[in-house]
């Protein structure tokens, strides 16, 4: 959380507006209760992680950070097979219209 310039919250508030897609987990020593809500507001926190933080729980979260990302690509690429498919439809059923006003 404590950082030159900025704190954590900010930085990962910022990384969202830049980077949206990215999962973003915070790990901190400070377990200032204000600063992690403000983190999970404005940052979006997947996870927030205390130090010292055990290698099997930081392995574990970056697994399911990697799992909730691979899980967010595929839904946006269904999001947009969804629309191209509503859209073919569409023209499709323009075209159709069109032929029978014939």
């Amino acid at each position: 959380m404590r950082m030159p310039g900025m704190n954590g919250a900010e930085f990962l508030a910022q990384l969202r507006q830049t980077a949206p897609n990215t999962v973003r987990m915070l790990l901190t020593g400070h377990r200032d209760l204000n600063r992690a809500i403000e983190a999970v507001n404005e940052g979006y926190i997947f996870r927030y992680l205390t130090k010292p933080c055990a290698k099997s729980d930081l392995v574990h979260a970056l697994v399911l950070g990697l799992a909730k990302y691979h899980s967010n690509a595929e839904r946006e690429d269904l999001v947009k097979e969804a629309k191209e498919i509503k859209m073919q439809a569409a023209n499709l059923g323009e075209f159709l219209f069109s032929r029978n006003r014939r």
